[in-house]
């Protein structure tokens, strides 16, 4: 879906995944020279949805919806050179399973989280079932010869809720931005934590 006043015009549209924006940081370093990559991201994606309230639609006339995803990226290196492993192994598809399998399991502890495995393609060895639905989208990541591979995960934290990710109601951005007031005091040793905090908390409600 494409932005009504983008930004950028090479980043007009609304992002279906988290980790084409890895994948873009990932790149990032690779052209400094720094292959040794861990990157993860904990945000929202935007598809198309069936949502018919008018707020949602786009100008496509499709119904947009979001997500809560977490991605993470990671390529070179398992852990930094050192003089007692100067020659440290480099990340495979079995870190990427357990990666998956972590993250799953945090994500839904209620829940039931398998790891599949699946024939060798370009989205990786292993399938995860604990999500209701899968869109799967090829990514390629633009990388020099001398660069390890690089390996991706992506997990829609919204999968097993109830009623889909679609229902939500849209909400305006605040017209105020958030604000954030530290407050610093100086007591006597005579005065106790527990003391000032019983005065914070009965004045300021």
């Amino acid at each position: 879906m494409r932005v009504t006043n983008p930004l950028a015009e090479d980043e007009a549209f609304l992002r279906g995944d988290l980790l084409t924006t890895l994948i873009s940081r990932a790149e990032y370093n690779l052209a400094r020279m720094q292959g040794n990559v861990r990157l993860f991201e904990i945000g929202t994606a935007f598809f198309a949805g069936e949502d018919p309230a008018p707020a949602s639609w786009s100008e496509e006339g499709r119904a947009s919806a979001e997500e809560m995803h977490v991605a993470a990226l990671v390529m070179g290196q398992r852990s930094p050179t050192h003089f007692t492993n100067p020659l440290p192994d480099s990340y495979d598809e079995w870190d990427l399973k357990y990666l998956a399998d972590v993250v799953a399991t945090a994500a839904f502890p209620s829940g039931a989280v398998q790891l599949i495995p699946r024939r060798q393609t370009r989205c990786g060895r292993f399938r995860l079932t604990a999500t209701r639905s899968a869109r799967r989208a090829a990514s390629t990541l633009d990388a020099p010869v001398w660069a390890k591979p690089a390996f991706g995960l992506e997990l829609n934290l919204e999968a097993l809720v109830q009623g889909s990710a679609t229902s939500k109601a849209y909400r305006a951005i605040p017209a105020t931005p958030r604000a954030q007031v530290d407050l610093a005091l100086l007591a006597p040793t005579s005065v106790t934590a527990a003391q000032i905090d019983g005065v914070i908390r009965r004045e300021s409600g």
